[in-house]
């Protein structure tokens, strides 16, 4: 046992403590070297024998070692010092005493959803982009990912390991997830020594979707379903990915013919509409600012949820009412009594689809849309089938000269400095990011500046197309510029 005294009018120092353990003190039910009353102590299972292999803190040091070193086995930085457990033990540091920690903990992390975490004139980049603390005590910024989640860590793999030192604004864009998945993530920093910080906690984020990312493009989503083909090259997603309330749900279904005649698009397909989702519902969609009309559309399937007067066998005063909120626009719906004018009079039908149509401006990157319940007396959650998300904004011509930074119609030695500029005291922001993207790597680094300035004077590679001349930019670049 390790014992730190500290912080008293003697000199701070550790004395090493052996405390000999007979009878019930030294049980060990499971034979796996780790006492019972350890086990008990900390939240392992003492009838267990292969918890002591286990992994639950990702630090580095399987549950036998946590225990060994009289470290927590759930808490990555058992002296809360800034530097992980296992980077302490291979280092030869105490792990348990935080005054020799030779890093500070993240503390600052996440994904970047709109203009709180970028400037108002950068428009959100394809990729998920990452952002994280860019302290000189960092080298390098250990990235990564898995697309779910298991109790041992194991589904996450290292996607990049990031030169701090070359990305001072502390932003990763990650391009090679795919959209329409929740993506997990965590970040772990490493120092100059070597030293590692414990890894942060697991966040999550969807690649921004890119059938939203062009003007005139939609985005069908299904609600509480799986993924639907609708036969004629159009598909429905499933709502799961952008959701982002953590309240409990229920799926509810129907095999009754749902009618169309009130929708203003009535080759919606059938097995879109018979299923749905109840409960309090928050999506959130990272895409580029303009113009979107959104329709969600519903139908009452639950017929002990409603009056007989809206068409059900509830209640005589049952009924589903809640509110439809996106962006700044929202109402109170009854999915049932919407179907017979005028609405709200209580007088409905059951398995009739309707639809709302919203048009909206997004000026903050992100669109969200929430359905909640109105607190009118109702006994039912919200109830929704789907929905669909148009981008409005009108095409534009997206023509550059790669590797011209300022936007001057030529590249010249300015252009490299235009990048160094933005990249390090953040000014002057380029009007099209893949613009000074010399490489084509679709990241914005200290590398092409270098590449630029090898090219005009070294004779190095030429930036990559559209070079020399003006040209359009490639679509999954298009995002990349300004609208």
């Amino acid at each position: 046992m390790r014992v730190a005294v500290r912080d008293t009018r003697y000199e701070s120092a550790l004395f090493t403590v052996t405390e000999r353990l007979s009878g019930e003190c030294a049980l060990d039910t499971d034979g796996d070297g780790l006492l019972d009353r350890w086990e008990e102590q900390v939240g392992l299972d003492p009838t267990d024998p292969g918890d002591a292999l286990g992994e639950e803190d990702n630090d580095g040091l399987k549950n036998r070692d946590e225990f060994v070193h009289g470290t927590d086995p759930f808490n990555p930085d058992s002296d809360f010092g800034g530097e992980s457990d296992g980077s302490e033990v291979s280092l030869g540091r105490d792990p348990v005493w935080e005054r020799d920690d030779q890093l500070p903990r993240i503390e600052d992390y996440g994904v970047v959803r709109g203009v709180t975490d970028v400037r108002d004139d950068e428009p959100p980049p394809p990729g998920t982009v990452l952002r994280f603390p860019a302290s000189t005590e960092y080298q390098t910024m250990h990235i990564h990912r898995a697309s779910t989640l298991n109790p041992d860590w194991s589904d996450f793999v290292e996607i990049a390991a990031v030169d701090v030192r070359v990305r001072p604004r502390g932003l990763y864009r990650d391009m090679g997830a795919a959209p329409h998945v929740k993506q997990f993530y965590y970040l772990q920093a490493e120092g100059l020594s070597g030293a590692l910080t414990p890894p942060t906690d697991v966040f999550s984020a969807v690649t921004a979707p890119p059938e939203l990312l062009s003007p005139g493009a939609t985005l069908n989503l299904r609600i509480g379903a799986t993924a639907l083909s609708d036969g004629e090259g159009g598909f429905w997603y499933p709502d799961e990915a952008y959701l982002t309330s953590l309240e409990e749900t229920s799926v509810l279904s129907t095999s009754s013919r749902i009618s169309t005649d009130l929708l203003s698009d009535r080759s919606i397909p059938l097995a879109v509409l018979s299923v749905g989702s109840a409960g309090e519902l928050r999506y959130a969609f990272s895409v580029p600012n303009g113009p979107y009309t959104v329709t969600l559309y519903f139908s009452e399937i639950c017929s002990a949820c409603v009056s007989p007067r809206l068409g059900g066998r509830g209640c005589s005063t049952c009924k589903r009412e809640f509110l439809v909120a996106v962006e700044d626009q929202g109402v109170v719906y009854n999915p049932a009594d919407a179907v017979v004018p005028p609405a709200r009079d209580g007088i409905g039908k059951l398995h009739v689809a309707t639809e709302l149509v919203f048009e909206v401006e997004v000026t903050d990157a992100a669109l969200n849309i929430d359905l909640a319940d109105s607190g009118t007396g109702s006994q039912h959650p919200p109830l929704v089938q789907a929905l669909s998300i148009r981008n409005d904004s009108t095409p534009r011509s997206l023509s550059i000269l790669r590797g011209d930074c300022n936007d001057d119609g030529a590249v010249h030695i300015s252009d490299g400095i235009c990048t160094l500029n933005w990249l390090f005291p953040g000014k002057g922001a380029p009007v099209c990011f893949a613009a000074p993207d010399s490489n084509g790597d679709r990241v914005v680094d200290i590398s092409d500046a270098t590449y630029t300035l090898s090219h005009l004077f070294l004779g190095g590679p030429a930036p990559v197309p559209p070079f020399p001349a003006c040209g359009r930019l490639p679509v999954a670049e298009e995002s990349s510029c300004a609208q």
